[in-house]
């Protein structure tokens, strides 16, 4: 641990307002020194992390600094503060529903002769719940069970209606934290994310710390290479590439060659025990006695997967004495011996959960060439779709990148499978989604015209990343660029589009192959922040060339960097052909009077979202000239403006009020009673309106008054949200009562973190309020989805 472990990338996810916040933490450390937004400590803790990402390598480090820890006087880490940390692997538990937590420790952790008793474990575990650090590493791993079971303790722990004050440290992959249902709402999330490219840097130095020259030529390699510095942010796939650059100084291209290659060089050192390698006539093709033992092993892996639960703890039996032997012998498999209350039981286990899921992968590929009945029936457990709707995932995603890389054509049965749910729910013609194929089309390692081949079936694509997937992206972006006639490529039908980014120098290029554009939408990380002006004005300018765009979307997540868009602006203005519906701006900053501009040149502009940088520290901008702009989009029909001072400008909304569905009037812009009095005046006009937010205004209790009388005028409202408005009892009555004798009864009512008691909660009685944290919290997420 102390000679070669880096700390890992990890973001906290946060929803506010309007938007989803990202907050990177420092160190694992910070995971037990989490507060809430009143303050308040976290003790339930969702670690969420793609296969080989390092989770369970974090929570052993933790488990480690801890012990380490308790030799410092005074105490130097957050650790310090618990006198028990105990470290539990969910592929360890045996299969017994019934199991208590303190029988896992016993069972798992404490040795046969240890002087501690159970029942003076559980006391103090009990009484001293805040002191305790519960680690509970995988839970896509569960073997035992235990997670369908319903009134264990250890589901209890995990749902916090035990053990409320100990913090608990849950680590998953990310598309199983639908297990925790309702229950989820207990867990601040975070995401793992890998390595940081500092962090890489310092992971292969401290792999080559005795060669210098090899890491040298490692980083410059990643340097040259992105497609593979982006593999190199998953642990698992960085110590492979350390250990295949310290024996041939070559790497490939694709996870899947890479695993071949470090599997191959296994093989090899496996070989050598017997006899010496004949390094010149040694290759790196898979011997067919390699390939029939990883077949062998993926068949029984394959076999685990069952409903919506992947085995990962298997006993000799499963695999036969001749495999299994060999197995351990090359290193692909291991045996450790567990005790539980009928004895001791060996159980087996993949080197790495990764290395099952390439077997598993290889099976199927065989599978397919031969057998294709059983393929089916394996492929349907793999991918997941839930009674004919659009909502489908892959249950074990690595599993089909490795299948596409050792079979290209898996690809074209993936696609028509997802071409066909799309089509049974959207009907003909409906935009693809391939999110989910663009690690299988970089895995295949296509070539230009099997694309084209391929996508000839699909008309339109939408595609969802985040930077991690930026070496798929390149992939086709490279074999774009090296076509000399681009007619019928993927990239040309892509439709919808929408990114999670750092600056990506490569994303103007992108979007010279994707003409057809029509709905960009462009999230800005903390990392980006390093850009030139220069870089900034082709970004902007790659942007205002995509003629047939519709809706644009730009969110800058980076609260700390302000990016001034005038420029984009300016350029969309004079680009006549562009005809935006939609445009969405979160947190960027414009000029005043060429924003204004634009918009009287956004003819069929039908929704428009303006989120300032109003902060405590920095108040909301005056944009006056906008407003008075905006009753010129004579089609609009949802206005969104948070973050700026439009207290005194309400006036010049009155002749687009009439026309609106939707109205949010944020925080930040500062309106007064006469503001507000204005405003409800202009909104008795507002005879479509079915959903207004109002929140973070302060509204007095007589200024309630004429919003209710406001209210009673509008027929069509539904939806009324004016969360952190100031609500005190009196004002919460005089709601209640006037939206009582409103003709047209409200859908939903949202009054979370307003100052109102019992008196108000009596008097709301019969009225559809959301005024707690949990619906606020399922109000923001929803409101982020219905979004993006």
């Amino acid at each position: 641990m102390d000679n070669i472990f880096v700390d890992l990338e990890l973001v906290k996810q946060e929803i506010f307002g309007s938007s989803e916040e990202v907050k990177k933490l420092e160190s694992n450390e910070d995971l037990v020194s989490l507060k809430t937004g009143q303050g308040q400590r976290v003790n339930r803790v969702l670690v969420m992390g793609d296969a080989g990402s390092g989770k369970s390598t974090m929570a052993a480090n933790i488990a480690y600094k801890w012990a380490n820890g308790l030799k410092d006087d005074p105490p130097q880490s957050p650790l310090s503060k618990f006198k028990l940390v105990f470290l539990i692997s969910m592929h360890e538990i045996p299969k017994d529903s019934n199991v208590s937590l303190v029988d896992l420790i016993f069972q798992l952790i404490l040795s046969e002769d240890s002087e501690v008793s159970k029942e003076g474990l559980k006391s103090y575990i009990t009484s001293h719940a805040k002191d305790v650090l519960l680690l509970i590493d995988g839970m896509d791993e569960d073997s035992s069970g235990i997670l369908k079971a319903r009134s264990n303790e250890i589901i209890k722990i995990l749902h916090n209606r035990k053990l409320r004050s100990c913090c608990v440290i849950l680590t998953t992959r990310q598309h199983r934290i639908s297990d925790l249902g309702e229950h989820l709402r207990h867990y601040t999330q975070v995401k793992l994310n890998g390595f940081s490219l500092e962090n890489i840097e310092m992971y292969i130095m401290m792999f080559f710390r005795e060669d210098t020259d090899k890491y040298d030529t490692l980083i410059q390699k990643l340097t040259q290479e992105p497609h593979i510095l982006g593999l190199a942010a998953i642990p698992a796939l960085l110590l492979m590439i350390c250990l295949l650059w310290e024996d041939q100084c070559s790497l490939p291209h694709t996870k899947t060659q890479l695993y071949k290659n470090t599997l191959n060089h296994m093989w090899k050192r496996y070989k050598s025990k017997e006899s010496p390698v004949d390094e010149e006539s040694y290759s790196e093709e898979m011997t067919a006695e390699m390939q029939s033992l990883l077949c062998t092993l993926g068949k029984v892996a394959l076999n685990g997967i069952e409903d919506e639960y992947e085995q990962v703890v298997f006993s000799e039996e499963d695999f036969g004495s001749e495999v299994f032997n060999l197995g351990c012998q090359v290193g692909l498999i291991t045996r450790e011996r567990l005790r539980s209350k009928c004895g001791v039981k060996a159980s087996v286990t993949f080197l790495h959960k990764s290395l099952q899921d390439f077997c598993a992968g290889m099976y199927l590929a065989k599978l397919l060439d031969s057998r294709q009945s059983e393929f089916d029936k394996f492929l349907k457990k793999l991918y997941q779709i839930k009674d004919n709707k659009s909502e489908s995932y892959l249950l074990v995603p690595n599993v089909l990148d490795f299948c596409c890389g050792i079979q290209p054509s898996m690809l074209d049965t993936l696609l028509k499978l997802t071409l066909g749910l799309s089509h049974r729910v959207f009907g003909q013609g409906a935009c693809l989604d391939i999110s989910i194929h663009l690690s299988h089309i970089f895995e295949s390692q296509l070539t230009y015209a099997e694309l084209v081949s391929l996508f000839s079936c699909v008309d339109n694509l939408k595609l969802t990343v985040s930077y991690r997937d930026a070496p798929y992206l390149l992939y086709l972006l490279k074999l774009s660029e090296s076509e000399n006639s681009h007619e019928g490529f993927i990239l040309t039908k892509l439709l919808v589009f929408q990114i999670t980014m750092g600056y990506e120098q490569w994303l103007p290029s992108l979007f010279k192959f994707t003409p057809n554009l029509v709905t960009l939408v462009i999230k800005l990380d903390k990392r980006f922040k390093s850009i030139t002006t220069s870089q900034l004005k082709e970004f902007y300018l790659a942007i205002s060339k995509l003629e047939e765009m519709k809706d644009l979307m730009l969110l800058n997540l980076n609260a700390l960097i302000q990016f001034n868009i005038t420029y984009l602006l300016d350029i969309l203005t004079k680009n006549k052909k562009i005809d935006l519906k939609e445009l969405f701006l979160h947190r960027f900053q414009f000029d005043n009077r060429v924003m204004a501009n634009f918009l009287t040149n956004c003819s069929s502009l039908t929704h428009l979202f303006l989120s300032g940088t109003q902060t405590r520290l920095q108040p909301g901008l005056s944009i006056k000239d906008v407003i008075k702009a905006i009753p010129t989009l004579r089609k609009l029909e949802s206005l969104v403006i948070a973050g700026y001072k439009i207290g005194g400008t309400i006036k010049y909304l009155k002749s687009v009020v009439p026309q609106l569905l939707s109205l949010s009037l944020h925080q930040g812009c500062e309106f007064n009673d006469q503001n507000l009095r204005e405003l409800f005046t202009i909104l008795n006009r507002a005879h479509k309106l079915t959903s207004l937010d109002l929140s973070g205004n302060i509204i007095s209790p007589s200024s309630v008054k004429s919003l209710v009388e406001c209210l009673q005028q509008i027929p069509s409202l539904e939806e009324l949200s004016l969360m952190k408005t100031g609500l005190n009892d009196e004002a919460v009555c005089v709601l209640a009562e006037g939206l009582k004798e409103m003709k047209s009864p409200l859908h939903k009512l949202c009054l979370y973190k307003n100052a109102y008691s019992q008196i108000g909660r009596a008097a709301l009685a019969g009225l559809p309020v959301e005024d707690d944290i949990e619906d606020m919290n399922e109000a923001r997420s929803q409101f982020m989805r219905d979004i993006l």
